[in-house]
């Protein structure tokens, strides 16, 4: 089987400490068996602390949080203790995969980095290439591809191309335009108040700033329909979940585009924040996401 990434991948990297929205706050961490296995085997004061500092629930463990719902081992200093005590390879599977997906699709693996970590944001969003597929490991075994799967792809390389061609970006079908998104995504779940103060911002703009075309950030918002379009579409189960997860995309990048016009001089900084959020609260929410996908498609 291949594995391929976009090309920008290669340049990712974690900032550590110097991240200003830290995935180990807020987040409820699992331990896999693995991980899991060999933390309850390290011995002394350290072991002793990894012990105290795992819930075992249903066959099902995670770090313990702790005030503020931080990791019970990200330190003061913004650092994590186990892969400073233990090192990099004593990462739990899901802290050594953040913010890293992967979907398998036609007889392949493709990984990419989410945008809920500003790094992968500013990464993504400012890349200056077009956007490219590398095979990063090939094995040399081939693997059954259905047909559908390669209908996805073939329709996602030209959304790919026509978004990336200089041409308009896409046009919403009336019936989705229609819709009062904005009610619509207040009502879904949310985690952070930011996230709820920008919805309300939304709530009492004027219908001019949905259409508020935001030109200066023109690369960006190409670059993040084309993360969505990568993302999302090989998720497809049948030709009116692909159209709606299309229409996803489009409507995603409409959101965060609609939530930067209402930023007064909106800058650089504030679109990555805001699309971070945005990744947050709709992408790494699967409930979200599917009432979404489900609202589309009804619309379709």
């Amino acid at each position: 089987m291949k594995t391929v990434a976009p090309r920008y991948l290669r340049d990712f990297k974690c900032i550590a400490d110097k991240c200003r929205h830290s995935c180990c706050i807020g987040w409820e961490i699992d331990v896999d068996a693995d991980s899991l296995e060999y933390y309850q085997s390290i011995e002394g004061e350290f072991g002793r602390r990894l012990k105290d500092n795992i819930a075992i629930e249903q066959d099902c463990a995670h770090f313990t949080l702790g005030k503020d719902e931080r990791c019970p081992f990200l330190n003061a200093c913004g650092l994590c203790d186990i892969y400073t005590e233990l090192g990099e390879d004593a990462l739990c599977q899901i802290c050594t995969d953040h913010p890293r997906f992967y979907n398998e699709i036609a007889g392949r693996l493709e990984m990419g980095v989410g945008l809920c970590c500003e790094a992968a944001a500013e990464l993504v969003l400012c890349s200056d290439e077009p956007f490219t597929l590398e095979v990063w490991e090939d094995d040399g075994e081939e693997q059954y591809s259905d047909p559908f799967e390669q209908q996805i792809l073939q329709e996602r390389e030209n959304l790919l191309s026509l978004v990336q061609s200089g041409a308009s970006l896409v046009t919403l079908p009336d019936e989705i335009v229609k819709m009062d998104w904005c009610t619509f995504y207040s009502s879904l779940e949310r985690l952070d108040p930011l996230w709820s103060e920008a919805l309300s911002g939304w709530k009492n703009a004027p219908p001019s700033a949905w259409n508020e075309p935001m030109a200066q950030f023109d690369k960006e918002f190409r670059n993040l329909i084309c993360y969505f379009l990568y993302r999302h579409l090989p998720g497809a189960e049948d030709l009116t979940d692909l159209q709606a997860r299309i229409q996803f995309a489009f409507l995603s990048y409409r959101v965060v585009r609609v939530l930067c016009a209402l930023r007064e001089n909106c800058t650089l900084a504030d679109l990555l924040d805001i699309a971070r959020m945005y990744s947050a609260e709709i992408e790494y929410s699967e409930e979200n996401t599917e009432r979404i996908l489900k609202e589309l498609e009804s619309l379709l």
